[in-house]
């Protein structure tokens, strides 16, 4: 017989890192939260990039794919799913623009914070995006050239990010 507790206890949990990738709607939501961190680096801004310390990231489509398949998938139960792509820094991301953009010059790198050594299991995750349609886990750097490509094509519109 279940307790109360057990009865309260969500039956799937989902995880996800930090977010990078397009926006929903730029032209009434702007950049906000991590593809705003992005939006940031990219025009030289490093406010809060110093506290953010480095982690694993995941594309915003794959992490909204990964909610609904979770949803929707009854074989989901009881589990947590890691929605982690690969770990990244903010020297790595100014590499992928620098890599995407070389005419434009970027800051220099920021002072070495580390790296997130953690090992993540998320094969379920990369199983749960295969049943709906995804083939794999989007690569960091696909999920920042997403980003930058939004951004840039919406510089005349108000899309600032906001923290």
């Amino acid at each position: 017989m279940s307790t109360q507790q057990e009865k309260l206890r969500p039956r799937k949990l989902l995880l996800p890192s930090a977010n990078f990738g397009i926006v929903f709607d730029p032209e009434y939501q702007g950049f906000p939260s991590t593809t705003g961190w992005l939006k940031s680096l990219y025009e030289g801004e490093i406010t809060f990039h110093n506290f953010v310390t480095p982690q694993f990231a995941i594309d915003t489509i794959n992490c909204a794919r990964l909610h609904v398949g979770a949803l929707l998938d009854t074989t989901v139960e009881n589990q947590r799913l890691f929605g982690y792509a690969e770990p990244y820094t903010w020297n790595e991301i100014l590499a992928i623009f620098r890599r995407l953009y070389p005419d434009r010059n970027f800051m220099d790198d920021l002072v070495d914070a580390g790296r997130d050594l953690s090992t993540v299991t998320n094969e379920r995750t990369a199983e749960v995006l295969r049943r709906f349609g995804k083939p794999g886990l989007t690569t960091l750097e696909e999920s920042i050239k997403a980003a930058t490509e939004q951004i840039l094509s919406s510089k005349d519109k108000k899309c600032d990010s906001f923290f």
